[in-house]
Protein backbone atom coordinates (compact mmCIF):
# COMPACT_ATOMS: atom_id res chain seq x y z
CA UNK A 1 0.00 0.00 0.00
CA UNK A 2 1.15 3.40 -0.72
CA UNK A 3 1.17 5.56 2.19
CA UNK A 4 1.82 8.87 0.52
CA UNK A 5 3.10 10.32 -2.69
CA UNK A 6 3.83 13.53 -4.82
CA UNK A 7 4.38 13.91 -8.17
CA UNK A 8 4.46 17.56 -7.80
CA UNK A 9 1.76 18.64 -10.26
CA UNK A 10 0.25 20.44 -8.13
CA UNK A 11 2.07 24.06 -7.47
CA UNK A 12 1.78 23.57 -3.78
CA UNK A 13 4.03 22.89 -1.06
CA UNK A 14 1.05 21.92 1.38
CA UNK A 15 2.35 17.87 2.03
CA UNK A 16 5.73 19.88 2.92
CA UNK A 17 7.23 21.37 6.28
CA UNK A 18 9.85 23.29 5.69
CA UNK A 19 12.46 23.42 8.27
CA UNK A 20 15.27 25.87 6.63
CA UNK A 21 15.82 29.13 4.90
CA UNK A 22 16.27 27.12 1.42
CA UNK A 23 14.21 28.73 -1.38
CA UNK A 24 12.13 25.62 -2.42
CA UNK A 25 9.84 25.73 -5.32
CA UNK A 26 8.07 23.50 -7.49
CA UNK A 27 8.98 24.51 -11.12
CA UNK A 28 8.39 21.55 -14.16
CA UNK A 29 6.63 19.20 -11.97
CA UNK A 30 10.23 19.02 -9.94
CA UNK A 31 10.72 20.32 -6.00
CA UNK A 32 14.01 22.23 -6.22
CA UNK A 33 15.97 24.15 -3.71
CA UNK A 34 17.96 26.47 -6.16
CA UNK A 35 19.81 28.54 -3.02
CA UNK A 36 23.14 27.96 -2.74
CA UNK A 37 23.55 29.34 0.33
CA UNK A 38 21.82 28.95 3.45
CA UNK A 39 21.99 29.59 7.84
CA UNK A 40 24.61 27.42 8.23
CA UNK A 41 24.73 28.65 12.48
CA UNK A 42 21.16 28.24 12.44
CA UNK A 43 20.31 25.55 10.40
CA UNK A 44 23.30 23.28 10.79
CA UNK A 45 21.48 20.23 12.10
CA UNK A 46 19.24 20.15 9.12
CA UNK A 47 21.11 21.77 6.32
CA UNK A 48 18.19 23.04 3.60
CA UNK A 49 15.39 20.27 4.22
CA UNK A 50 12.04 20.41 3.84
CA UNK A 51 9.80 17.16 5.46
CA UNK A 52 7.55 14.52 4.27
CA UNK A 53 5.51 12.03 6.19
CA UNK A 54 3.99 11.31 8.94
CA UNK A 55 5.50 10.50 12.36
CA UNK A 56 3.34 6.60 12.89
CA UNK A 57 5.59 5.40 10.00
CA UNK A 58 7.52 2.33 11.13
CA UNK A 59 8.36 0.08 8.35
CA UNK A 60 8.26 1.62 4.12
CA UNK A 61 10.36 2.14 1.48
CA UNK A 62 10.86 5.44 0.19
CA UNK A 63 12.07 6.64 -3.18
CA UNK A 64 13.08 9.82 -5.01
CA UNK A 65 15.17 10.79 -7.67
CA UNK A 66 17.19 13.22 -7.47
CA UNK A 67 19.38 15.48 -9.13
CA UNK A 68 22.20 17.86 -8.91
CA UNK A 69 22.61 21.36 -10.28
CA UNK A 70 25.21 23.13 -8.54
CA UNK A 71 26.36 23.72 -5.30
CA UNK A 72 29.64 21.93 -3.01
CA UNK A 73 27.67 18.79 -1.37
CA UNK A 74 25.14 16.54 -2.43
CA UNK A 75 21.93 15.38 -0.82
CA UNK A 76 20.35 15.25 2.39
CA UNK A 77 17.62 12.77 2.67
CA UNK A 78 16.64 12.39 6.59
CA UNK A 79 14.02 9.85 8.19
CA UNK A 80 13.06 8.63 11.29
CA UNK A 81 12.47 12.35 12.18
CA UNK A 82 10.95 13.36 15.45
CA UNK A 83 11.88 17.02 14.89
CA UNK A 84 14.89 19.43 13.61
CA UNK A 85 16.59 18.36 16.88
CA UNK A 86 15.99 14.83 16.77
CA UNK A 87 16.64 12.70 13.18
CA UNK A 88 18.45 10.93 11.51
CA UNK A 89 19.70 11.21 7.68
CA UNK A 90 21.75 9.76 5.11
CA UNK A 91 24.00 12.17 3.53
CA UNK A 92 25.38 11.62 -0.05
CA UNK A 93 28.05 14.24 -1.30
CA UNK A 94 28.68 15.47 1.99
CA UNK A 95 31.94 16.55 3.12
CA UNK A 96 32.40 18.69 0.03
CA UNK A 97 31.23 16.31 -2.35
CA UNK A 98 32.95 12.92 -1.17
CA UNK A 99 31.27 11.04 0.99
CA UNK A 100 28.11 8.63 1.25
CA UNK A 101 26.83 8.45 5.02
CA UNK A 102 24.38 8.03 7.86
CA UNK A 103 24.13 11.07 10.26
CA UNK A 104 22.24 11.36 13.79
CA UNK A 105 21.14 14.56 15.62
CA UNK A 106 19.96 14.06 18.78
CA UNK A 107 19.16 16.90 21.87
CA UNK A 108 20.15 19.22 18.28
CA UNK A 109 23.83 17.82 18.47
CA UNK A 110 24.71 16.71 15.11
CA UNK A 111 26.71 13.11 14.97
CA UNK A 112 30.03 12.70 12.98
CA UNK A 113 29.86 10.06 9.99
CA UNK A 114 28.13 7.03 11.89
CA UNK A 115 30.76 3.79 11.73
CA UNK A 116 29.47 1.27 9.56
CA UNK A 117 27.89 3.70 7.21
CA UNK A 118 30.86 5.63 5.61
CA UNK A 119 31.64 5.01 1.61
CA UNK A 120 33.60 7.52 -0.62
CA UNK A 121 30.88 8.91 -3.16
CA UNK A 122 30.91 11.57 -5.06
CA UNK A 123 27.43 13.47 -6.83
CA UNK A 124 27.74 14.59 -10.60
CA UNK A 125 25.63 17.82 -11.22
CA UNK A 126 23.16 17.22 -14.20
CA UNK A 127 23.01 12.97 -13.22
CA UNK A 128 19.66 11.68 -12.01
CA UNK A 129 20.11 8.95 -8.91
CA UNK A 130 17.20 6.52 -8.28
CA UNK A 131 17.51 6.88 -4.35
CA UNK A 132 15.51 4.42 -1.78
CA UNK A 133 15.59 4.04 1.48
CA UNK A 134 13.87 0.91 3.12
CA UNK A 135 13.08 1.31 7.02
CA UNK A 136 11.78 -2.23 8.38
CA UNK A 137 11.63 -1.70 12.33
CA UNK A 138 15.06 -0.29 13.72
CA UNK A 139 17.31 -1.58 10.27
CA UNK A 140 17.80 1.19 7.32
CA UNK A 141 18.61 0.19 3.66
CA UNK A 142 20.15 2.82 1.56
CA UNK A 143 20.73 2.51 -2.27
CA UNK A 144 21.45 4.72 -5.16
CA UNK A 145 20.46 3.07 -8.31
CA UNK A 146 19.36 -0.40 -7.23
CA UNK A 147 23.40 -0.12 -5.28
CA UNK A 148 23.16 -0.95 -1.48
CA UNK A 149 25.01 1.73 0.29
CA UNK A 150 24.18 1.59 3.72
CA UNK A 151 22.80 -1.35 6.07
CA UNK A 152 22.57 -0.31 9.35
CA UNK A 153 20.84 -0.84 12.63
CA UNK A 154 19.66 1.88 14.51
CA UNK A 155 20.69 1.42 18.57
CA UNK A 156 17.08 0.53 20.10
CA UNK A 157 18.42 2.57 22.79
CA UNK A 158 18.36 5.73 20.55
CA UNK A 159 14.63 6.15 20.65
CA UNK A 160 13.88 6.44 17.52
CA UNK A 161 11.07 5.82 15.53
CA UNK A 162 11.70 4.97 12.16
CA UNK A 163 8.98 6.95 10.70
CA UNK A 164 9.70 9.09 7.12
CA UNK A 165 10.63 12.60 5.78
CA UNK A 166 12.66 13.73 3.00
CA UNK A 167 14.78 16.58 1.86
CA UNK A 168 16.81 17.13 -1.31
Amino acid sequence: AVLAEDDFSADTLGKWNKVSDGKWEITDGKLIQPSSSTNTNLYATTGSAMYFGDKTWTNYTFTVDATKTGGAEGFLIPFSVSDKNNNWFWNIGGWNNTVSCLQNVNSGVKSDQISGTVKNYKVKAGTTYKLKIVVSDYNVKCYIDDELMVDYDIPETSEAEAYQVVST
